[in-house]
């Protein structure tokens, strides 16, 4: 985008007479992604109101997520408006505003991703797991040296469920998966009609497997953005599984794997 062609334009230091009118339009354009986003949050509010399922824990969650990355962005748009920052460091601070807006961006997606995950209504179709995750779900899926992936699902099993809540299923469970397995292997096998997610991560103790199922909810109370995301990937999933007639949960968890069952509810 434009704040990215004029950050490489700094860092070359291809500096002219517009520099001055170029930062303002930059810090416009940042601003404008702000009100965007601030728009998106009000619909996911009313959206939330209206649905009204664990509303307050949410929005305490949202709210607490969202607080530090504005008043980051915040404070940088009040150093630059009082010419406090000089043109070595613009890049730098341009670069972390964008990566603010980014996060918030991306908690946005998770959000409407956790509200979209609650309508109960879906088309769902017989799927051959072995196709859908030998061609749509590991291509997808980061490559790493020392994590080995394992389709052993059966050729011929099928499972009544809508694709695109599958794949996002399986999608977040293995990308959690992938962000706790340092080396080993991730397997995707069925037990008769249950679906199985292994991986050799780290363990997941007993007093945390409901509870990672809860929107917003981190084992790993640092919040750190890159380890422990969001908190909403299980929640969806949970949703999803439920809305297709699946529930999914952990069902065994050491130091040596963890075992996610994705089984049919048996409405008998």
């Amino acid at each position: 985008g434009f704040i990215q062609r004029r950050l490489d334009d700094i860092k070359q230091q291809k500096f002219d007479k517009d520099d001055s009118k170029n930062m303002f339009i930059e810090i416009d354009d940042i601003n404008q992604n702000m009100n965007y986003l601030s728009i998106q949050m009000d619909t996911l509010i009313m959206t939330l109101r209206k649905k009204n399922k664990n509303l307050s824990n949410l929005l305490v969650s949202m709210a607490h997520d969202i607080k530090t990355p504005i008043t980051i962005i915040q404070g940088h748009i009040e150093e630059i408006e009082d010419e406090m920052v000089d043109k070595d460091a613009l890049p730098q601070v341009l670069m972390q505003m964008k990566e603010e807006l980014e996060f918030i961006d991306e908690l946005t997606v998770d959000m409407l991703g956790f509200i979209m995950s609650m309508d109960d209504a879906r088309d769902k179709e017989n799927i051959n797991l072995h196709t859908l995750i030998k061609n749509e779900i590991f291509p997808i899926l980061p490559q790493k040296d020392n994590i080995t992936y394992i389709n052993d699902v059966s050729h011929d099993f099928v499972l009544d469920f809508n694709r695109i809540d599958f794949k996002r299923v399986s999608i977040n469970i293995l990308s959690n998966a992938i962000r706790y397995t340092d080396s080993g292997h991730i397997a995707v096998y069925n037990i008769g009609d249950i679906v199985v997610f292994e991986n050799t991560g780290e363990e997941i103790l007993q007093k945390y497997r409901d509870e990672i199922f809860e929107p917003f909810y981190t084992i790993d109370k640092s919040k750190n953005r890159k380890t422990s995301g969001f908190g909403l990937g299980l929640s969806i999933v949970r949703n999803l599984s439920f809305n297709n007639g699946y529930r999914c949960y952990v069902y065994d968890s050491d130091t040596n794997r963890t075992i996610f069952y994705l089984e049919p509810i048996d409405e008998s």
